[in-house]
């Protein structure tokens, strides 16, 4: 336990996982096996108990976000970089306010945004210096495991995504993103995900060949494809439905 507050910046190095090493596989064939049986139970819930469930799953993620905070604050490691200014962060209020006022929109953004993201983010963790007995190592799974299952449950409901939504989606990255980018900046923080690559592996690299403004134009031309992919079908069916 010598290790268990601390957080990538204070850990000492070589202590981590690797990526699709076991304790990653583990962790992603737990989440898997998850949201797998909580998706088939959800289904034969009424609907009176489906509600209580994406409350109780979204007051759970807002609930561990303030006690990651006060543990940073209780373990003097703070930084402003730590601040939930990111797409998780955006992800985790609108599961919130999806949770006690659905509307289609939101399902949208859960669709569109939520649910990638939180597979993509369990899939290159940038948590990996972590050891296994760490408080910040274990957040970071169950945090997005728990993000990742809101969007599940709510998708596996006779969701119908709808590409005529997804301008509303893109609306709202587009409201947060510049005041973020300004404090990404100005403070030297790294928050939603667009001057920080180089703080994951993965991007590492990448990051340090283009620079961070071909990173941001990468990103948005990777998040365009991604929608293009996802929102064929709906294109395809919508299209069907205008015809008869």
């Amino acid at each position: 336990m010598q290790y268990f507050w601390n957080t990538t910046q204070t850990i000492a190095p070589g202590l981590g996982f690797s990526r699709f090493g076991w304790i990653h596989l583990t962790w992603l064939s737990i989440l898997g096996m998850v949201w797998l049986g909580a998706c088939l139970a959800y289904r034969g819930l009424s609907k009176r108990w489906q509600r209580r469930v994406l409350k109780g799953i979204a007051c759970a993620m807002i609930a561990g976000e303030i006690f990651r905070m006060a543990v940073l604050f209780g373990t003097d490691q703070f930084h402003w970089k730590y601040l939930p200014l990111d797409l998780c962060g955006v992800s985790m209020v609108v599961c919130l306010m999806h949770a006690f006022r659905p509307n289609d929109d939101r399902a949208e953004f859960l669709y569109a945004v939520t649910r990638p993201l939180a597979i993509l983010i369990l899939l290159i963790p940038g948590w990996n210096e972590l050891p296994a007995r760490n408080f910040f190592h274990i957040y970071g799974f169950v945090s997005h495991g728990l993000m990742g299952l809101y969007a599940m449950l709510v998708l596996t409901n006779d969701f119908q995504a709808d590409y005529r939504r997804l301008g509303k989606v893109a609306a709202t990255l587009l409201c947060v993103a510049p005041p973020i980018y300004l404090m990404n900046r100005f403070g030297s923080v790294g928050f939603f995900f667009l001057l920080d690559a180089s703080e994951v592996d993965a991007f590492r690299g990448v990051a340090e060949k283009i620079g961070e403004g071909w990173c941001i134009v990468l990103y948005m031309a990777g998040l365009l494809i991604l929608w293009t992919l996802m929102y064929a079908p709906s294109r395809r069916r919508i299209a069907l439905e205008e015809q008869t």
